[in-house]
């Protein structure tokens, strides 16, 4: 039965459109239209009937229900994909985009460290006001070349550390490098499982650091109760995902806001049960 209506839906409905422009004609000629009208009206008739048949036969098989689901479940997951990829590219340029704007107003704090040197200068001629010519030069260098090695020094018990810090400077290259995609990473990782908080992504507010020596990061920052104002750090844990030299995505494993745990694979079980026991016996 299926078939024959759809075999009288799709003629009547061929029929139809032939007799609409027959009747089109004949109004334009002036010829007599009342035959071509009631076989229009028959083939209208036909075209209705035989699309209610098909609608009451027509009943999918379980197979054609299970692959429209399919294609169904397929556009969706696909239409997501791409939602959470468009989120990402957009919570990561806005990070680069507060980085970026934060690096102006660091830039006068860096060079105010140079005025120092520029006194050295100054207080060295007033050492030697009686040797005007040969002696004033000579000395006032010693003291200029005598500055620098003070620093240098300073700076020399770090590098003495190098053997021993090797992995954790390259972890620390590894979070200066990515700071903006991780907190990127991690701030869609809480609108996933926190609402009502306000979360800024300027990098200067966020502590990020590594978590184990197997790869996940920590990232922390202060977040605002969008309701009563009250502020409540967020600490989120997750592995990055990488794709050469570029992070591409992230595996989620603690989050929290305040003292609430809004999400908890057990990853970090043994880090947090170190630190209860190290702050336990200190108590």
């Amino acid at each position: 039965m299926v078939g024959l209506f759809s075999f009288l839906l799709v003629a009547s409905g061929v029929a139809l459109v032939v007799a609409l422009v027959l009747l089109a004609v004949r109004a334009v000629k002036k010829k007599p239209k009342k035959p071509v009208a009631i076989a229009a009206a028959v083939c209208a008739a036909v075209l209705l009937v035989s699309f209610v048949g098909v609608g009451v036969t027509y009943n999918p098989t379980p197979e054609q229900i299970a692959e429209r689901e399919r294609i169904a479940a397929e556009k969706a997951a696909a239409k997501e994909a791409e939602e959470r990829a468009a989120a990402e590219e957009a919570a990561r340029r806005e990070a680069e985009k507060a980085a970026q704007s934060e690096s102006p107003a660091s830039a006068p704090a860096e060079s105010q460290p140079s005025e120092p040197s520029a006194s050295v200068p100054a207080s060295a001629p007033s050492e030697t006001p009686a040797k005007p010519e040969t002696s004033a030069p000579a000395e006032s260098e010693k003291p200029v070349q005598s500055v620098p090695p003070a620093p240098s020094a300073a700076d020399t018990p770090p590098a003495s550390s190098d053997p021993e810090s090797g992995d954790a400077d390259s972890e620390e290259d590894f979070v200066t490098a990515h700071k903006s995609d991780i907190i990127a990473a991690s701030k869609l990782t809480l609108d996933n499982y926190v609402s009502g908080y306000k979360i800024p992504l300027a990098p200067q507010l966020w502590t990020v650091a590594k978590f184990d020596d197997v790869g996940a990061v920590a990232a922390m920052v202060d977040a605002t109760k969008e309701s009563t104002k009250a502020s409540a750090t967020v600490i989120v844990v997750l592995t990055p995902i990488m794709e050469g030299e570029k992070m591409t995505g992230a595996t989620p494993h603690y989050i929290s806001v305040g003292d609430v745990v809004y999400g908890d694979d057990g990853y970090c079980d043994s880090v947090f049960s170190i630190l209860e026991e190290a702050f336990g016996g200190q108590n």
